[in-house]
């Protein structure tokens, strides 16, 4: 009999059994539903990767046909879905990338690279640039096919067909410029060029293929390359920087500018031109300013001698007229005679220095000596030197004396009264019988104003400015003149920072004017120099003399100035030789020397008279017709005392004698 209580137990563990078998069930069936809804959601992944995919993607067969397609490469390619399927993926490639995409293809699983750039056609026939990318589908080891994804490139090539095209011009551009665009960079411890254009570079006689590649040293003889190494280092260093060279009968200038990445100069970039239009247009302004200057040097010598030659016959007529004046035998008539002979003289000596003057301004060498003076003390002196001339002519200057304004001016003082005399001498001269001279002042924006007006004849208006050009003179037959003066005012005021000018009207006089730059407060005033007054009288000191003189007239003048003074003894010599030897025999007081002498010149009769210990400390004064002041400082630096200019100002000639004597 069967135990009920066994049959429980049987019972209740079958159920327990069922119970883990339907668990177990229940369990197996969820992981299965899970890995199907697992595998679902990769496939649709996959789906949208293919389907959304911005490139082209053929799914192909391991012999290449296409079995499934996306919607990308029907719009790209605009082929119907139908057109691509069963075919061969190889049949839309370029015949030219076919055996190249094919054997990438059947050797996919060897190769490591399983991208390509090819041209695929569309159905309008059109090529279409394409970058290929291979991907194997590989099923339990096995490939099984591919992916094939073509992505367009389309924007890529033409944008690299611009840049082909804009680099292509630049070339071109470079080629065709007339100079030359070249680049290096350092290799080693060369610098190799990487580019040379342009038609400079066939003017030199080279090519873009002899420069590529090559150093510095290929390209140009020894010693040039190695003076432009330097340059071509510097700018490696990162300075830009530039050089002159010669090349096969060419002047080129060129530049070398760095190119910097990361801070680091990666290359340069040089630029040449050809300067060799530039080369001889300097070089014939060189020797334009070359000739320019022995034609200045020539003007001055030419002057120097026409002073000197013009100054020695005048020395003896000026010389002689002045004796002739103080003369109390003389005439009425006589002394008309003697004084015309002064005037004339005068008149040609005052030429003869307003073209020097004009001449040294025109070479720069008229120095402007400016100190603080006083305008009344100058305008007044040179009142007084006028002041007989219009008298004769009963002419009234006027001068505005109560002016209460700034009088002091910074000018050069002996330049300023050369100035106003010759405009008061104007003002006289063109001024009419019994007329009138005013001289006014105004102080405008840091300047003197000094007015000089006449009642004379006046000046035309389209004369006004002719005035003040060299040599030109109004009509006046009878009224003497150089045609200089005026022009020598002009420059003379410039030099000292101020202006002239005229206002005229015909029939009712001119006013000239000048600007004079104001003096400051700070600056001393210059006060006259008295050493400088005339003296005429005669020697009372027993001294003894040699002259040392060729010319007759020269000699016999100065025996005539010196006669009053009995006290004097006058020795003469008329030759250099001769002078040195009198010099040595015998105790002179003072040497007159000129400086043309016919065996040796003046210079070199110094020199002797220096080397000897008996003639050494004698003063040695120079008469000289040669008024440059290069000759007087050469005269003053060679040892001379002092230089006295033919023709002789007797007083002059006298107060100088003295000073040495004394």
């Amino acid at each position: 009999m069967i135990d009920l209580a066994s049959i429980h137990v049987f019972i209740w563990a079958l159920g327990l059994t069922l119970i883990f078998i339907v668990i177990i069930l229940s369990i197996g069936l969820v992981k299965k539903n899970h890995e199907l809804r697992k595998y679902k959601m990769f496939e649709i992944h996959y789906q949208s990767l293919i389907e959304h995919n911005p490139n082209v993607v053929w799914t192909v067969d391991t012999q290449g046909k296409i079995v499934h397609v996306n919607p990308k490469a029907m719009e790209l390619l605009k082929y119907e879905k139908e057109q691509f399927l069963s075919k061969s993926f190889f049949s839309f490639f370029h015949e030219k990338d076919r055996k190249k995409a094919e054997k990438k293809f059947f050797h996919l699983l060897d190769e490591d690279r399983t991208y390509f750039d090819a041209f695929i056609q569309d159905a309008e026939n059109k090529w279409v640039p394409m970058l290929i990318t291979l991907v194997p589908i590989i099923i339990h080891g096995k490939m099984t096919g591919a992916f094939v994804f073509a992505r367009d490139k389309s924007e890529v090539v033409e944008h690299k067909n611009r840049i082909k095209k804009a680099q292509m011009d630049l070339i071109h551009t470079i080629q065709k410029q007339q100079g030359m665009t070249f680049k290096y960079v350092k290799m080693g411890d060369q610098f190799i060029h990487t580019l040379c254009e342009g038609e400079l570079v066939e003017k030199l006689g080279l090519s873009s293929s002899k420069v590529v590649g090559k150093p510095l040293h290929g390209l140009l003889p020894r010693e040039e390359a190695d003076a432009k190494l330097p340059a071509y280092k510097k700018a490696w260093d990162g300075e830009v920087t530039s050089f002159e060279a010669y090349v096969n009968g060419i002047y080129i200038y060129v530049t070398l500018s760095p190119v910097f990445q990361e801070g680091q100069v990666v290359e340069v970039i040089g630029s040449g031109i050809d300067i060799t239009k530039r080369k001889l247009i300097e070089r014939e302004m060189i020797q334009a300013k070359e000739e320019a200057v022995k034609a200045n040097l020539a003007k001055s010598e030419f002057l120097s001698n026409m002073s000197h030659e013009l100054r020695t016959p005048l020395n003896a007529i000026l010389g002689f007229s002045q004796l002739l004046e103080v003369q109390e035998s003389l005439t009425e008539q006589q002394r008309f005679f003697v004084k015309e002979i002064l005037k004339g003289g005068r008149h040609l000596l005052e030429l003869i220095n307003e073209i020097l003057d004009l001449s040294r301004i025109e070479a720069g060498q008229l120095k402007i000596s400016s100190q603080m003076v006083n305008i009344q003390t100058i305008i007044e002196e040179c009142i007084n030197l006028v002041a007989p001339v219009a008298v004769t002519k009963g002419i009234y200057i006027t001068n505005e004396r109560s002016f209460s304004g700034n009088q002091n001016v910074y000018v050069d003082p002996t330049r300023l009264k050369q100035i106003l005399l010759n405009l008061l001498e104007n003002a006289i001269k063109y001024n009419k019988e019994n007329g009138d001279i005013f001289i006014t002042y105004e102080c405008k924006e840091n300047f003197l104003y000094v007015h000089i007006q006449d009642t004379g004849m006046g000046i035309p208006s389209e004369a006004q400015e002719k005035i003040f050009t060299p040599f030109f003179r109004l009509e006046h037959p009878q009224i003497e003149g150089t045609g200089m003066g005026l022009s020598l005012v002009k420059q003379l005021i410039q030099l000292m920072g101020g202006q002239v000018g005229v206002n005229s009207n015909l029939g009712m006089g001119s006013d000239f004017w000048i600007s004079l730059p104001l003096a400051h407060p700070s600056q001393k005033i210059s006060l006259p120099d008295n050493e400088n007054k005339r003296i005429v009288s005669p020697i009372h000191k027993t001294v003894t003399i040699l002259y040392i003189e060729d010319d007759p007239s020269n000699l016999l003048l100065v025996t005539e100035i010196l006669k009053e003074s009995h006290d004097v003894t006058l020795h003469l010599a008329q030759t250099g030789l001769a002078g040195l030897e009198m010099a040595n025999q015998q105790r002179y007081d003072l040497i007159l020397l000129d400086l043309n002498l016919p065996d040796m010149n003046g210079f070199h009769v110094m020199d002797k008279l220096k080397e000897n210990d008996r003639t050494a400390a004698i003063p040695v004064i120079a008469l000289s017709s040669n008024a440059m002041k290069e000759d007087l400082n050469r005269a003053i630096k060679h040892g001379f005392s002092d230089y006295l200019i033919k023709p002789i100002d007797i007083s002059c000639f006298l107060s100088i004698l003295l000073k040495y004597l004394e």
